[in-house]
């Protein structure tokens, strides 16, 4: 096997908000994640409207092998999703904002750039 990461835990210590992190930044529609996109965003239950997060972004770094299979020649590729509103209005709808390297781009470009490495 090659190295490998495995989250364990036990139940309510987060491996299910990791496993959502994961299907966000890698396009998984929102309507099969828990909850909208502004339920996404965690603030604790007793925080007032002010008081809770209006944006969020989870950003994967893919490395990318040197053609000779060396690390010398490394380079990373980042895919940022970020959940922002629509607006300055309070009761703006959430939008997913896609970047790839800090580029923004549409999901057709991210998705083809992110499916390129399988």
């Amino acid at each position: 096997f090659k190295a490998f990461t495995a989250v364990i835990g036990p139940n309510g210590s987060g491996k299910s908000n990791l496993m959502d992190a994961i299907s966000f930044v890698l396009g998984v529609k929102t309507t099969q994640l828990r909850g909208s996109l502004k339920e996404l965003l965690y603030s604790s239950g007793d925080a007032n409207a002010a008081d809770r997060p209006r944006r969020g972004h989870v950003k994967l770094v893919y490395v990318v092998p040197a053609e000779d299979g060396s690390n010398a020649g490394e380079t990373e590729v980042h895919f940022t999703r970020l959940i922002q509103p629509s607006s300055s209005d309070p009761d703006a709808t959430y939008q997913s904002v896609y970047k790839v390297n800090d580029r923004t781009v549409t999901w057709e470009t991210y998705a083809t750039k992110l499916g390129s490495y399988g």
